[in-house]
């Protein structure tokens, strides 16, 4: 295969098969892409679509089965978070370990020592302290500190990112952008954040049941996506639904409103129905309401809302009681993760999708609506 000069990443008919105990499965088939030097690449699709066995044939982390791909330069990744640390080693001795990975020289890595820890922002008490005490979020946050110096020519970034807090979200997204614009290194972003998305990279490519369905504009490959997973939703129940993550243990089986027309100011009641298959502890439901376009909107959770059952059924219902609706007009959907003891049992993105009819927060005063997606914020006017 020869690279042409305006490329950064060739794959041919990339593809990668895994053995089972009885059978074989395809995690990626017949992969044709041409990637431009300087450009930001989105990857998105439900899980289990192939997403990160791509990033990880093209990091040489795992070889394909087929097809064969190329790439200009030199390649940094962040994937699964802690990759490429060793939990013994200290925060900064995994700097030295890291960048040399990555081809730092050891003088390169002194001169930018200071600048990597001030980036992850962890503190001095920590920085030379064991790794195997991190949080995710601070594995996270020194993985991406040490990608941003390396300066590879090629970025890729799974989606890890979604560990870190919103501040250090921001960021990584400026860094990248700054990356591209500034020193034409070209990355490759994989997120369920479709708005995030969208803003980082002009193009995308969608991958279901590891083919690639569609090449093209971020903004029409995402709508696509949500076009495509909001119809599989409505035709199969949501029990059923295969593309999903997590351990299996817990599955949502539920997501309803009361009443059906939800308006904008107005009360409401979302049921969730959960199965699993033994007594629960410590569990968690995360709900993400997302607008039309992607962009997240609103979390509800049961811990941030400080409710705590120290054990739950196997089987059972919870409710969400909405006093007022502060969503916009319009279309939305909503993302489930359900965690166990720390454990990521469900985790299914686009679950349902609802749609909010306008409406008022104050008697007399004018309806809520936008032509974007959006939230009211109760507030008080004076003269």
């Amino acid at each position: 295969m020869t690279l042409s000069s305006n490329l950064a990443i060739q794959t041919e008919n990339l593809g990668k098969k895994y053995k089972l105990k009885s059978s074989e499965s395809w995690a990626l088939k017949n992969i044709n892409l041409n990637i431009e030097t300087g450009s930001a690449l989105g990857i998105i699709g439900p899980n289990g679509a192939g997403k990160s066995t791509l990033l990880k044939i093209l990091s040489g982390l795992t070889k394909p089965t087929s097809g064969s791909y190329k790439y200009r330069g030199s390649l940094t990744s962040l994937l699964e978070v802690g990759t490429g640390f060793h939990p013994d080693l200290s925060g900064i001795e995994n700097i030295y370990l890291s960048a040399a990975l990555n081809g730092m020289t050891r003088k390169k890595i002194r001169e930018r020592v200071d600048q990597i820890i001030d980036f992850s922002g962890i503190s001095s008490d920590y920085i030379n302290q064991p790794i195997k005490h991190y949080s995710s979020g601070m594995k996270v946050r020194l993985g991406f500190a040490v990608a941003a110096h390396v300066n590879a020519d090629i970025l890729v970034v799974d989606e890890v990112l979604a560990v870190g807090d919103f501040s250090f979200q921001e960021k990584c997204m400026r860094s990248m952008e700054f990356q591209m614009h500034e020193e034409g290194r070209t990355v490759l972003f994989v997120s369920h954040n479709l708005y995030t998305l969208q803003k980082l990279c002009p193009q995308a490519i969608f991958l279901d049941k590891s083919e690639l369905i569609q090449i093209g504009n971020s903004k029409d490959v995402c709508e696509s996506y949500i076009g495509q997973t909001l119809d599989r939703s409505n035709y199969v129940e949501l029990e059923k639904r295969e593309d999903r993550g997590g351990s299996g243990k817990i599955r949502i089986n539920k997501l309803e409103w009361t009443p059906k027309l939800l308006q904008t100011g107005k009360k409401a009641v979302l049921t969730i129905g959960y199965q699993a298959k033994e007594k629960l502890e410590d569990m968690n439901i995360k709900i993400s309401i997302n607008g039309s376009d992607g962009r997240f909107l609103t979390p509800l959770s049961m811990h941030s809302s400080n409710f705590r059952p120290e054990s739950m059924p196997n089987n059972g219902e919870l409710t969400v009681n909405i006093e007022n609706i502060p969503w916009m007009k319009g279309n939305y959907f909503i993302d489930v993760r359900v965690i166990e003891k720390g454990i990521v049992c469900d985790d299914l993105r686009i679950a349902s999708k609802f749609q909010v009819h306008g409406g008022t927060f104050i008697e007399g005063g004018d309806e809520f609506n936008s032509t974007k997606n959006g939230v009211f914020i109760p507030h008080v006017w004076s003269i």
